[in-house]
């Protein structure tokens, strides 16, 4: 081999650079947060909304990495905002459901007071 020659170069690969598609592609879940917001759990929706705004402006930063980051966190989030609300929906449907069935069971009429009095 003859120094200097072509044999001798090391060909350096440079790390691929982020395509406009791929940064299409990280998802905000902006949407789901604010359904989750409004129905489920408001605490934590407003949490996920607060993550969603996040990855449209590190997109627009080229910060790719922090995109992803926070659309990890919104998903998170809205998923914990989801099921606390669907708890809450389920336990609440059963505190109003266990006083009607054991009224039928028993055979007796069940009926709701409304004027304020236990009796």
């Amino acid at each position: 081999m003859v120094p200097g020659g072509n044999a001798d170069r090391q060909t350096v690969q440079q790390p691929p650079q982020q395509s406009p598609s791929i940064a299409g592609d990280v998802p905000n879940y902006l949407v789901w947060a604010i359904l989750a917001t409004i129905f489920c759990c408001i605490p934590f929706g407003i949490v996920a909304i607060v993550y969603s705004s996040q990855v449209s402006g590190h997109l627009a930063a080229g910060n790719y990495e922090a995109a992803l980051k926070a659309s990890s966190s919104a998903k998170k989030w809205c998923l914990a905002a989801t099921i606390t609300g669907a708890v809450l929906i389920l336990i609440y449907s059963l505190v109003m459901l266990i006083p009607l069935v054991l009224a039928i069971i028993q055979g007796g009429s069940f009926e709701y007071n409304f004027n304020g009095s236990p009796f």
